[in-house]
């Protein structure tokens, strides 16, 4: 089987778990932090053809925006997959902040925390519900 993961480099995992049964074809994404879209820091991806449409999507730029998408990384993430057809799961339960650069540091500027939306939790409820 085919797994590929989307992590940048800056995180710093305070917990992970692991969905229970990954779907091929699927892109499975934290709960949080989706701005209107899918979260671009993490995911986790079960297939070559979803991994190409999630790694790709700026090749898709000029597609998108010419069919309303605004130019946001979350959003056109989400616009891409779906026009790829893949299915996104929002329902890692997982938790990171981000660290920042020395410059970030020495501003007293320590991290990013998560930051969770009424959206995100109640999709998040709907994904953990949502189940045959």
């Amino acid at each position: 089987m085919e797994y590929y993961v989307r992590i940048r480099p800056d995180l710093h995992f305070h917990n992970f778990k692991m969905p229970l049964f990954p779907i091929k074809g699927s892109v499975y994404v934290p709960f949080w932090g989706s701005w209107s879209g899918i979260p671009d820091r993490f995911a986790f991806i079960h297939g070559s053809a979803p991994a190409h449409a999630y790694f790709n999507y700026f090749k898709r730029i000029d597609e998108l925006i010419a069919m309303g998408c605004p130019f946001h990384p979350e959003t056109m993430h989400a616009a891409a997959l779906e026009l790829a057809g893949v299915a996104v799961s929002e329902s890692i339960n997982c938790e990171f902040t981000t660290i920042r650069t020395k410059q970030d540091l020495e501003a007293g500027r320590h991290h990013d925390k998560a930051v969770y939306t009424t959206q995100d939790i109640f999709r998040y409820i709907e994904q953990r519900t949502d189940r045959p």
